[in-house]
């Protein structure tokens, strides 16, 4: 039987996002002081944007902190589309692009396993921007270009094998209607999304961090 992931269930956003950055910042200090960096991995889309403002107040110096993003839209940094964008804006950290130079960017040598690689959802069942079977099929690449159902079409996404490469492995799971859809992955539906390929392969590796509202 597969063990299950850990579930964290929050009144709100806001308390979530309190919470989980005040740990995050906790462990992102330990690599430091162990290993002499530390590697994050944070998600696009609205989920994460009270996370990243949190860590921010958190955290003042990032050096010795590598970021970068689940995911990325094929647009410039600069765009309000942009994932890493996103980051700069609301963080003020200075992420890893994984599109750069028309291209998607080379992460092989990048310090793997990250210290924590967060991750968002859709209500589609679609993780970072691995949106189909096919897209999580991709064995022995760590990031790979996908085609995404709106706009910007263009995306480039680490693989799932990439995500799982992870000391401490999260998904933010935002309000009831979220939080519907893992239930139905974690009770065999719904087995061809992305999420449940992440959920299967996690097990209790995989932490669910969820908001009522």
């Amino acid at each position: 039987m597969m063990e299950m992931p850990k579930q964290i269930i929050y009144e709100t956003q806001q308390a979530l996002a309190g919470t989980l950055a005040s740990s995050l910042a906790g462990d992102l200090r330990q690599s430091v002081k162990k290993q002499g960096h530390a590697f994050l991995v944070l998600p696009g889309g609205t989920s994460p944007r009270g996370l990243i403002a949190e860590l921010a107040r958190h955290k003042k110096d990032w050096q010795s902190i590598i970021v970068t993003t689940t995911d990325e839209r094929c647009v410039p940094v600069e765009s309000e589309h942009s994932n890493a964008g996103q980051i700069l804006r609301l963080g003020g950290m200075k992420p890893l692009c994984l599109w750069e130079d028309s291209r998607p960017r080379d992460v092989v040598a990048l310090p793997w396993p990250t210290t924590a690689t967060i991750l968002g959802m859709g209500l589609d069942g679609h993780i970072a921007s691995l949106f189909s079977e096919p897209d999580v099929r991709k064995d022995g690449r760590m990031i790979i270009e996908t085609n995404a159902p709106v706009e910007p079409y263009k995306r480039v996404s680490l693989t799932l094998e990439a995500l799982l490469n992870s000391q401490r492995l999260i998904l933010l799971v935002m309000g009831a209607k979220k939080r519907a859809l893992c239930d139905r992955v974690l009770q065999g539906e719904q087995q061809d999304t992305p999420l449940a390929h992440l959920i299967n392969a996690a097990g209790s590796r995989l932490t669910l961090h969820i908001t009522k509202s």
